[in-house]
């Protein structure tokens, strides 16, 4: 499930803030209110010590690489059980 935020309104297409409730008015022509969400990430960043061992899952992440990960999403890290430094 991905989880979202609430990040602002637009109102006829324009940036009005972030504040909530929102009053708008007087309204006197047809007028279009959105609430714009945003989804919630986290960076994950791979390291090990010693520095520079290569991870092999997520595919293709190493040492000192990231991912932007979707709130409340889980991840399998692998490693190699031995490495030569």
């Amino acid at each position: 499930m991905v989880k979202y935020t609430f990040n602002h309104w637009e109102v006829d297409g324009v940036n009005v803030g972030s504040a909530n409730p929102l009053t708008v008015g007087p309204i006197t022509a047809d007028t279009r209110i959105v609430a714009v969400y945003a989804v919630v990430t986290h960076r994950v960043t791979f390291d090990s010590t010693p520095s520079g061992i290569i991870y092999t899952q997520p595919s293709g992440q190493g040492a000192g690489s990231s991912l932007t990960v979707d709130d409340g999403i889980s991840l399998t890290v692998q490693v190699p059980p031995t490495v030569e430094a």
